[in-house]
């Protein structure tokens, strides 16, 4: 009974004391949370070109990126040595990423500008601003940076005092006055392609709405100069039957009406607007669809030298840039990333087991890592 009597007393005194600490950390001041570390992992991950500042050092603005690089072990790198070797490959990254940006954004199209522009970032600063990641996966070292990447300044100097204050604007303003005197469907469409901010781009587009209102409606092969729909009858209301792509050719049987052309489908007639679409003539049209399926750069500037007033101007125009933005990012292909492909490509013939299991050991984590594992599975099964 006593230490029935003892036990009660002693919740009672335990419940006492809780209920007071209670309330005095009800009464205290909170605390400012304490701010949590965030890992590389949890980190959000910014894109690959995300912002421009000043320099403090030079004069020059640098963009900020985010840029990795790897590297492997062999018989002629040391570990050091493969740490150095994927540290370079990020800071080349990074400055060949901001490069990309800045002349995607940069009409220039004198080769000497762009050489001067390519010279100022392939000797540009770059400044690790954070190590995101730093990690060994076998043999492969692996390392991720933010850096701040600013052009050398001579380079970068001679390249802005050659382009000029206001040059784009000059060239944009004797463009529209060519294309006005003109009065060319196709060099319109031309203009708004090339200076889609243009100062002159409202009109430019009410120049070619009158021109597309005045071009005959006539029976023959038009192409699409803009993504736009197909409908089940001639009116926008109605049901889309269809997704035509710029640059998709279509037959045109006749016009419905001004603003709608009867389309032939295979599954009967459909109905696109006129606006949408642009008379090609047949030896026209087969001599850009040889250009188009070579990818020759040569012979697309040779198809717009012959039919300079062609609807199909700003298709190879725009395919030129695409193919030498795509050779140029060839080029730029590492060593390191050279002699991973090379490797692979000496798999992919031999399709020797051994080779397999090399390349996979050489690049862990490698570019053809999911085709080697099936290669590698597939081969497997076989040697059994």
């Amino acid at each position: 009974m006593d230490r029935l009597i003892r036990l009660g007393f002693l919740l009672a005194t335990m419940c006492a004391l809780g209920a007071q600490a209670s309330t005095n950390k009800a009464s205290a001041p909170a605390a400012a949370p304490k701010p949590r570390a965030v890992s590389s992992k949890e980190a959000p991950q910014a894109p690959p070109v995300q912002e421009t500042v000043q320099s403090a050092e030079t004069s020059e603005p640098n963009q900020k990126t985010i840029a990795e690089g790897n590297a492997c072990m062999g018989d002629d790198k040391s570990r050091k040595q493969t740490e150095e070797a994927a540290r370079k490959e990020a800071t080349r990254r990074a400055s060949e990423q901001v490069l990309s940006l800045v002349r995607s954004t940069t009409m220039i199209k004198d080769m000497a500008l762009e050489q001067d522009l390519i010279a100022a970032y392939t000797q540009a600063q770059v400044r690790v601003l954070e190590e995101i990641e730093r990690r060994w996966d076998k043999d492969c070292y692996h390392y991720k940076i933010r850096a701040a990447v600013t052009p050398e300044p001579v380079k970068m100097g001679r390249f802005h005092a050659a382009l000029g204050a206001g040059s784009q604007k000059a060239e944009d303003n004797v463009a529209w006055n060519e294309t006005q005197e003109a009065r060319r469907l196709a060099l319109v469409d031309d203009f708004i392609a090339r200076y889609p901010l243009s100062a002159h781009l409202e009109e430019a587009k009410g120049l070619r709405d009158t021109l597309v209102a005045e071009y005959p409606r006539t029976p023959g092969q038009y192409i699409a100069i803009t993504t736009t729909s197909l409908h089940f009858k001639p009116r926008d209301k109605s049901a889309k039957v269809a997704t035509l792509a710029s640059g998709d050719v279509v037959t045109v049987a006749e016009a419905a009406d001004n603003d709608w052309a009867e389309v032939k489908r295979d599954y009967g007639m459909a109905y696109g607007r006129f606006a949408d679409l642009r008379p090609v003539g047949k030896e026209e049209l087969a001599v850009w669809q040889r250009c188009r399926d070579a990818k020759d750069i040569q012979q697309l500037e040779s198809f717009i030298a012959a039919y300079p007033l062609s609807s199909l101007g700003p298709k190879a125009r725009e395919l030129i840039v695409s193919i030498h933005a795509r050779q140029t990012t060839e080029a730029s292909i590492s060593q390191a990333d050279r002699e991973e492909i090379a490797f692979w490509n000496l798999v992919t013939r031999s399709r020797d087991l051994r080779d397999v299991r090399e390349y996979r050991r050489r690049w862990p984590h490698g570019k053809f890592d999911r085709e080697s594992l099936s290669l590698l599975i597939e081969l497997t099964t076989k040697s059994k």
